[in-house]
């Protein structure tokens, strides 16, 4: 007799073998495109956290240069100021040599006044005219001080508006 034959009709061996190769495939291909989609979305996602990150870090830089740049203009606003106070702290000097008869002390403290004054007379309008003053004033010793002290008192009074000027001017200190 003839045995039966163990597969069924029109399925041999070889096309179960092809069929699971087939499935295989299949499977695999899908795998690989879920993956290159879950890639290809990640780095979607990443470059709009990126793009938004970049977008801060320019905003934060901008400001940063416009806080350095005031913060410099403050800066020489307030070098500025002592330049000044420090020219009349000078002629305060001055005014102290004055009353101890000490004129060349005197003198030299009127010079360096001017030469304060000389550093901020660009940015400080009204100082030409005390630097010019201050440059002409020449102390002569004598008994009575009172003229050399009324004139040293005239660039000190001068002085004293252009500071006050420029500190009506000048933004207020943080």
């Amino acid at each position: 007799m003839a045995e039966p034959s163990q597969h069924a009709p029109g399925h041999d061996g070889k096309e179960m073998s092809t069929d699971k190769i087939r499935g295989i495939i299949i499977g695999v291909a899908l795998a690989l495109m879920g993956m290159a989609i879950a890639y290809g979305v990640g780095r979607l996602q990443g470059a709009t956290a990126t793009a938004s990150v970049q977008e801060e870090l320019k905003t934060a830089e901008e400001e940063q240069k416009r806080e350095a740049s005031m913060l410099q203009d403050r800066v020489s606003a307030l070098q500025r100021r002592v330049e000044l106070l420090e020219a009349r702290r000078q002629l305060h000097l001055s005014l102290i040599a004055l009353d101890a008869r000490n004129f060349g002390t005197a003198q030299g403290h009127l010079e360096q006044a001017a030469s304060q004054l000389s550093n901020a007379k660009q940015a400080t309008p009204g100082l030409e005219e005390i630097v010019a003053g201050l440059g002409a004033l020449r102390l002569v010793a004598s008994e009575d001080v009172a003229g050399e002290r009324a004139r040293v008192l005239v660039q000190a009074a001068a002085l004293d508006a252009a500071i006050e000027r420029d500190r009506s001017t000048a933004s207020p200190v943080p």
